[in-house]
């Protein structure tokens, strides 16, 4: 299929001439950069992206050690204590046979008792007795109230790849958030060219309604002067009395229509103030041949850009599973700040490396890589219905298009006799040779031929939007 141009333009109406001191008069890309930056559903998908990235910056912290402090504080039901008295019972009894050797010799040897090791040896022998007697040996290792506060480390240096699977399938999630945040926004572009392009339809309709009815009421005066000068019939004036108050009705209709559309256009921006449409609606668009834009469509569009993000994050489930088949590695350490009641004869500092497996698990671990690898094969079943869809779509909306070009084209022949046809009966019926049903069918059939050329330039717009969305190129509308 080739490509084709076309080149019709269609003016914004200046419906009211006095606008409101705060409208916004706004061309589609600025409409479409006001959409970006404040509309609630583009804002809400942009912070649910926000949220993946801080959780991919969580997981890069699992590669980094992890420190803490900890405090502890216990009551035991009694303290611990070391019972020594056996020994200070032994010991005592070695001073006093000491002691007693020492007295024995010198009663044998009076002589001796006045040298200065004599004496020596008999009070150190009595010193040794009183130490012993006056010892403590029963010891408190630990009070029965204790506590302490710790600093605390813990770095893994093995994972068997949980923790890369972790950081790329976080990497996958904030990318998919991404994604879905452009879906979202291309989304609401093509609301967005709805509505803007919808107020400038309505807009252009009551600006035909509206000249409708000064028709009617330019044939309604006319009706009653030739109705005073006998050339028609009180029927004839009736049926212009008819016509003039049915384009009144269709008119006041239309005018509603503005408005209806003006506060949906509002609420797609998020704005309190009119908005006032200062881009052409028209069909001048260099239209790609339909193969192009189904490429374009694989390439850019981000339902695709998420099933990819998807089959990452089920191949990341794989790799996490498997990693449960190998151990845990990490290096540990810890060093007491402060001790309450603890024991000297305890360490207050202990590093080391500590490893933890899990041989059985009831099969938990295969079933679980068969559980990751059935979801990425439901991601690859879903990629292929939805390639089909999509293309299915583009077609549509692209037919859609050239639809709308034919019967703009074909329009303009019927705007040309329309318009003549007018002329013609109105002559007529000043000069009493059309009735004021004829010029009143007249009126109806030029205003309908124009609405529909316009309708016929808005579903051109619509369905190029709606492309755009498809082929994941929506920003690019305001550019055109």
């Amino acid at each position: 299929m080739c490509g084709w141009l076309m080149a019709v333009g269609i003016i914004p109406s200046q419906l009211y001439a006095q606008q409101p001191t705060d409208t916004l008069k706004l061309n589609l890309q600025q409409s479409i950069d006001l959409l970006v930056s404040q509309n609630p559903a583009v804002k809400a998908a942009n912070e649910a992206y926000q949220q993946k990235e801080y959780e991919l910056q969580a997981a890069h912290g699992l590669y980094l050690p992890q420190v803490g402090v900890s405090a502890t504080f216990g009551i035991t039901s009694k303290p611990v204590t070391l019972d020594l008295s056996p020994v200070g019972d032994a010991l005592e009894g070695l001073y006093q046979l000491s002691a007693g050797q020492t007295q024995l010799i010198g009663a044998l040897n009076p002589a001796i008792t006045a040298t200065p090791q004599y004496q020596q040896l008999l009070l150190g022998a009595q010193q040794g007795l009183a130490a012993v007697s006056n010892a403590e040996w029963e010891k408190v290792l630990l009070e029965d109230k204790l506590g302490k506060v710790s600093a605390d480390l813990k770095w893994p240096i093995f994972t068997g790849g949980k923790i890369m699977a972790a950081n790329k399938a976080a990497k996958a999630s904030a990318n998919e958030m991404s994604e879905r945040a452009r879906m979202v926004t291309n989304s609401e572009i093509t609301t967005l060219v709805q509505r803007y392009y919808g107020l400038q339809l309505f807009m252009e309709v009551a600006k035909v309604r509206k000249t409708v009815l000064e028709g009617m009421h330019k044939h309604l005066e006319n009706a009653r002067k030739m109705e005073a000068n006998g050339m028609i019939s009180e029927a004839e004036r009736l049926h212009a009395e008819v016509a003039y108050a049915q384009a009144d009705k269709e008119y006041k209709k239309a005018v509603k229509d503005v408005e209806l559309m003006q506060t949906a256009l509002k609420s797609t921006l998020n704005v309190t103030s009119p908005v006032l449409p200062t881009s052409s609606m028209s069909i001048v668009k260099t239209v790609m041949p339909l193969e192009s834009y189904i490429e374009m469509a694989r390439q850019n569009n981000p339902v695709f850009g998420q099933l990819e993000q998807k089959k990452l994050m089920a191949n990341q489930a794989i790799t996490k599973e498997r990693s449960a088949y190998l151990p845990d590695i990490a290096v540990m350490g810890s060093y007491d700040i402060y001790r309450y009641n603890m024991s000297d004869l305890t360490p207050d500092w202990y590093v080391g490396v500590g490893l933890k497996m899990n041989i059985f698990d009831g099969l938990a671990k295969h079933n679980k890589i068969q559980a990751a690898k059935i979801q990425r094969k439901q991601v690859e079943t879903a990629e292929e219905k939805i390639a089909l869809d999509i293309t299915t779509g583009i077609t549509k909306v692209y037919q859609q298009m050239e639809q709308a070009v034919e019967q703009y084209q074909s329009g303009e022949v019927s705007l040309k006799f329309a318009l003549e046809y007018l002329r013609i009966r109105e002559k007529g019926f000043s000069e009493g040779f059309a009735t004021s049903t004829d010029v009143v069918d007249a009126n109806m059939n030029l205003s309908k031929v124009r609405v529909e050329q316009l309708k016929s330039v808005y579903e051109y717009n619509v369905a190029l939007a709606a492309l755009m969305e498809l082929a994941g190129a929506s920003q690019q509308i305001g550019a055109e």
